[in-house]
């Protein structure tokens, strides 16, 4: 019998990607001491070009 929700596979760059976003999460949290909601807010809004820099910065 399958599985009802078969495993996902990531491509090697949102790997990367997502590897990326928690260590700016973790870093920001412990720099301002602001809450996760807050910051993930602000990465989202403000961060994706610097998600996508720091992609090709580690290739």
């Amino acid at each position: 019998m399958k599985s009802p929700n078969p495993p996902l596979s990531r491509k090697p760059e949102e790997r990367i990607k997502f590897k990326y976003l928690v260590q700016m999460l973790v870093w920001a949290k412990r720099k301002t001491g602001r809450p996760s909601s807050e910051i993930v807010g602000v990465i989202l809004k403000k961060g994706r070009f610097e998600v996508d820099r720091a992609l090709i910065a580690s290739l």
